[in-house]
């Protein structure tokens, strides 16, 4: 069909990092200036940004992309000719913010949003709860649901885990075993020491758990 895809034009190169990873614009529309970024390097991402606001964001450092093996970090702006050289930047080895890396892939959240983590630690019988998980409700609140995963809300982590938990131990040699350790290994199943707590399920009906032999 020689319509196939004619509302869907190619990408076009403009610009690779000095790492390899590459940006494109995605022609829709009749205007280039509100062109679309798209990103390639670990995977594709689409920034919904025009290409002046993404370099100003990538320049100050404000995109943690998840796309690209760069940290973000801030850098100086300056101006070479086509053609000429250009001089090797030294970039520092800066840490990696997950949540950052979230917000570049569906927005920022409407948080913050404020809860008892002591009081919701306390009733699920663990003295704390993963700090990214309370950054990630924090921002986006109770209810967060990405591409088929449901991330067990705050206030519903203990009785959800009560609902879960006869079943955890018939599953729980689906789960991958720690390397060394016995083909026959069984998680334990929280409350008891070291046990799965349920923290989420899928659409296609997986179970996730956090494995708590971590102190953290």
């Amino acid at each position: 069909d020689d319509d196939e895809g004619a509302d869907f034009p190619a990408p076009l190169l403009w610009g690779v990092f000095a790492s390899g990873e590459t940006c494109w614009w995605l022609p829709l529309g009749d205007d280039p200036n509100e062109w679309f970024v798209v990103l390639g390097g670990n995977g594709t991402q689409q920034l919904n940004i025009t290409t002046v606001e993404f370099l100003d964001a990538w320049l100050d450092g404000r995109l943690d992309l998840p796309v690209l093996s760069l940290p973000p970090v801030p850098h100086g702006r300056t101006f070479t000719l086509a053609g000429g050289p250009v001089p090797a930047i030294e970039v520092p080895d800066a840490p990696r913010d997950s949540l950052a890396q979230l917000r570049t892939l569906i927005g920022s959240g409407t948080g913050p949003y404020e809860f008892d983590w002591d009081a919701i630690a306390e009733e699920l019988g663990v003295p704390v709860l993963p700090s990214d998980y309370k950054r990630l409700h924090e921002e986006y609140g109770s209810k967060v649901a990405l591409n088929g995963i449901f991330v067990a809300g705050p206030l519903e982590l203990a009785s959800m885990h009560e609902t879960y938990a006869e079943y955890l131990p018939r599953w729980s040699k689906r789960f991958a075993r720690p390397e060394g350790t016995d083909p026959e290994h069984e998680y334990a199943v929280h409350p008891e020491p070291g046990g799965l707590l349920f923290c989420g399920s899928t659409e296609g009906r997986d179970t996730l758990c956090w494995d708590t032999r971590a102190p953290d």
